[in-house]
């Protein structure tokens, strides 16, 4: 299963017997954690972002240049692959209630998955 989350929530994620894999262009130093820098944002739309605000703007850019190029089965077999088990949970840096790219990779994956097996977020 491909559970979403936050860096912060790392610890948690770990004792639940889950493998977190980042998906962000760094991690906070101290640490040590899988990267899938496919799914990472370029700096420059991160930068973008915090500048305007504009939600449109990031999530079409963001296809264009990240997941318009990945193949969603593709994805979802490196990652099971990089964490070598069958549960990840992918991580960026922002709290579950804020807008962030590791919810649109969620949706983006879920448009592949069956129903009982589409990616949510962990609650811990």
């Amino acid at each position: 299963m491909i559970y979403t989350s936050y860096m912060y929530k790392n610890k948690d994620i770990l004792m639940l017997g889950i493998t977190p894999i980042s998906i962000a262009q760094g991690e906070p130093k101290g640490l040590d954690i899988l990267n899938y820098k496919k799914l990472a944002p370029p700096w420059s739309l991160i930068n973008e972002y915090k500048h305007s605000k504009d939600r449109t703007i990031y999530t079409r850019t963001y296809f264009e240049t990240v997941l318009n190029k990945l193949n969603q089965f593709n994805v979802i077999a490196e990652l099971l692959l990089l964490a070598l088990a069958t549960d990840v949970a992918i991580l960026c840096y922002e709290k579950p209630d804020d807008f962030c790219h590791r919810h649109l990779v969620a949706d983006w994956l879920n448009l592949v998955l069956p129903e009982g097996e589409k990616v949510c977020e962990l609650e811990v």
